[in-house]
């Protein structure tokens, strides 16, 4: 029985990685013919998607070079699990604490969700929902923080994380040196979060672990504040005009 469990859980947890995979090769392909899946520059998403191919790529060699037993906790059924009851809540409170911010900062007591989201495409939600907060937290939060972590201990691999984070994201933004030092405390809040759950609601009794506890084996806490802080600058700072 147990060994029978253990063959579901390898071919679940493959399947989500494959998922992930398939997805970003065909929206790469998808970008070279359909310019309406990245409707503001094609030409600069097809050399970012060339990148997340190239760098996820280079992270998972080495990574089965160096610490083959990170890469076989990724294939278990606990991707499925936790992206459904991980990933959807901290996504949603994630983006719902920062509109409340944005609301308060500006001095009005209501946002237009609905309006605000309308301006992203659903191929770029798609992109962002299983590609982007996914494969980046696999990478900076999975591969590379535990790589370091089990090599070096705790304290370097923050420290590379959040830079090897921040500069990626300096060659993603364009060499904007701003940009990129927002990256930095935003890497801490992530890894915060993959290895603590968030913050204050993990103590709710009863659902408070099984919804926002710690998740540094998936990656969905963490991968879940990332894509709602992406909703977030796609629809409330800087809606796409399509």
């Amino acid at each position: 029985m147990a060994r029978n469990n253990n063959i579901i859980g390898a071919i679940s947890g493959a399947s989500f990685l494959l998922v992930l995979l398939g997805l970003l090769i065909f929206l790469y392909a998808q970008s070279f013919t359909a310019s309406a899946i990245f409707p503001q520059d094609a030409e600069l998403w097809n050399k970012i998607l060339t990148g997340y191919l190239l760098i996820f790529a280079l992270v998972m060699i080495g990574a089965i070079v160096l610490v083959p037993e990170v890469v076989r906790s990724l294939a278990t059924a606990n991707y499925w699990k936790s992206f459904l009851f991980k990933f959807i809540p901290s996504a949603l409170v994630t983006t719902l604490i920062l509109i409340l911010i944005k609301s308060l900062l500006k001095g009005t007591g209501s946002i237009n969700i609905f309006s605000a989201i309308s301006y992203i495409p659903i191929s770029v939600l798609l992109v962002h929902l299983f590609v982007i907060s996914q494969i980046e937290e696999l990478m900076f939060g999975g591969l590379v923080y535990t790589a370091i972590e089990k090599k070096f201990g705790t304290t370097p691999a923050e420290v590379i994380s959040i830079g090897l984070f921040s500069i990626f994201h300096y060659a993603k933004t364009g060499g904007s040196l701003v940009v990129m030092a927002t990256y930095i405390p935003l890497r801490y809040v992530f890894n915060y979060t993959r290895n603590n759950g968030y913050p204050l609601l993990n103590k709710i009794p009863g659902i408070g672990q099984k919804l926002f506890g710690a998740t540094p084996r998936t990656q969905q806490s963490n991968a879940g504040m990332h894509f709602g802080w992406n909703m977030f600058v796609l629809g409330f700072l800087k809606p796409l005009q399509v």
